[in-house]
C-alpha cells in the first residue's frame, strides 16, 4: 500500500464528527497532504499549531523539534502522528462524548460463489403499505432467499425528526419500535435459514442525530442503540451500521446501499452514483424504481433504484413520484445479476408467476 493510501486508510478509521482532526493534525488539507507524502517532501506545520496538538497530547517531543517558527516534519513521523490521534480518538470515546458504533466491514465476506439475495427498502414504518408488504412477505418466504437485504428506512422516526413535532405523526417512537420488530421477527420466522441484513438509512440516523442534539450524555448507552432496541441479536439480524448517515455493502461486484443522493427523474440518482463510484449499485431512498446501465472499458456497470415498500400517499403529501417494488439478485462467481421488481397496483410478475396481493 503506498503512503498515500496508508495516510487516506487512517483516516476513513476515524469516527464519525472527528475527521477534522487528520486536517488539524498537520494544518494542511488532505489532499496537499497526501501529496507531499506521496513525493517525500517535508511538511511545513506553524508553531502555533505544533503548541496546539502538544496540548491536546496528540503530537509529543519526539515528533516536532524546538520551537521555531516552522518546524518540518518528515513522513514518517506524520504516519506515527496520525496512527496516534486515530488510538487517542478511539479511546476518547467513552460513551460521554460520542457515540460507539460496531466496525463494520464494507464487503459480505464467506459468500458462496453461487446465491441469490432480495433487497428490501424504505418501508417507512407506521407509514408502510401493508398488503404490499404481506404480498412480498409470501414471495420471499416461497423463494426462500439465502440472504435477505434490508435496505434502509425500516423506519420513519418522524417523531424524532428536524420537522418533530408534526401534526401528521400517527405514533409515537416506541410504537414505531414495537411495529418493527414484529416486522423483523415475523421475516425471521418465516425465513428461519436466511442471512438477513440491515444497513440503516438516512431515517435510522435520525435517532443518532436527536441523541447527539438533545440527550447526548445518553448517547453511548448500548440500550438506545438501533441494534438493541430491535433486539437484532436475538432475531439474528445483522446490523451493517457506519456510524454515518449513508451506509452500503458490497455484494460480490455489486454494491448495496442507502446513499443520500436523489435526482429529479427515475434513474438519474442511479446514473449520478455509477458516475461518482464507477461501480454497479442498487440505491435505496428515492422511494422510485430506475435502471441505467453504462459500458466502460470492457465492463458493463448496472444502477437500480429500488422503489419502495410504504405508501405512495401519505398523509402529509400527494401526487408524489414514487412506486413500489424491490430487487432479486443473482450472483455467480463475483459477478451479480440484479433485477427490479415493479408492483403495480398490488401485482408484479416474477419468471412468468402473477403474484397479487391481499389484505393481510
Amino acid at each position: 500500500m503506498s503512503e498515500r493510501d496508508q495516510l487516506r486508510s487512517y483516516y476513513h478509521k476515524l469516527p464519525h464528527g472527528t475527521k477534522g482532526t487528520f486536517a488539524s493534525t498537520l494544518g494542511v488539507p488532505l489532499s496537499s497532504l497526501s501529496q507531499m507524502v506521496q513525493e517525500r517532501k517535508p511538511i511545513p506545520i506553524p508553531h502555533r499549531v505544533i503548541e496546539k496538538l502538544r496540548r491536546t497530547r496528540i503530537l509529543t517531543s519526539e515528533d516536532a523539534p524546538a520551537p521555531g517558527n516552522v518546524t518540518s516534519v518528515s513522513p514518517i513521523d506524520i504516519e506515527a502522528v496520525i496512527q496516534r490521534t486515530v488510538a487517542q480518538t478511539m479511546a476518547s470515546l467513552d460513551g460521554k462524548t460520542a457515540p460507539k458504533f460496531d466496525v463494520y466491514r464494507t464487503s459480505l465476506d464467506d459468500l458462496p460463489s453461487v446465491t441469490n439475495a432480495v433487497v428490501l427498502s424504505d418501508l417507512h414504518i407506521p407509514y408502510d403499505d401493508r398488503s404490499v408488504i404481506a404480498l412480498v412477505e409470501d414471495f420471499i418466504k416461497v423463494q426462500k432467499f439465502e440472504h435477505i437485504i434490508l435496505d434502509g428506512d425500516l423506519l420513519d422516526f418522524d417523531v424524532i425528526s428536524d420537522f418533530s413535532p408534526s401534526p401528521f405523526s400517527v405514533t409515537t417512537f416506541s410504537e414505531q419500535i414495537v411495529m418493527a420488530k414484529a416486522f423483523l421477527a415475523r421475516l425471521r420466522k418465516d425465513n428461519p435459514t436466511a442471512r438477513i441484513i440491515f444497513i440503516p438509512g438516512n431515517h435510522e440516523y435520525r435517532l443518532v442525530r436527536y441523541l447527539m442534539r438533545h440527550a447526548r450524555e445518553l448517547a453511548g448507552l448500548g440500550e438506545l442503540k438501533l441494534g438493541s432496541l430491535l433486539g437484532l441479536d436475538t432475531l439474528k439480524i445483522e446490523l451493517k451500521d457506519s456510524g454515518l448517515k449513508e451506509t452500503y455493502i458490497q455484494f460480490g461486484d455489486l454494491y448495496i446501499g442507502h446513499w443520500n443522493m436523489i435526482r429529479m427523474h427515475s434513474g438519474w440518482t442511479a446514473k449520478a452514483l455509477i458516475e461518482k463510484k464507477g461501480v454497479s449499485v442498487v440505491q435505496a431512498h428515492t422511494h422510485r424504481l430506475g435502471l441505467f446501465r453504462k459500458a466502460c472499458l470492457g465492463r458493463t456497470l448496472v444502477g437500480i433504484e429500488s422503489g419502495c415498500l410504504c405508501q405512495l400517499d401519505p398523509i402529509w403529501d400527494k401526487d408524489l413520484n414514487w412506486h413500489h417494488g424491490f430487487v432479486v439478485v443473482k450472483k455467480i462467481g463475483d459477478k451479480c445479476y440484479p433485477e427490479a421488481i415493479s408492483i403495480t397496483d398490488g401485482q408484479f410478475f416474477y419468471h412468468g408467476q402473477l403474484w397479487s396481493s391481499s389484505p393481510r
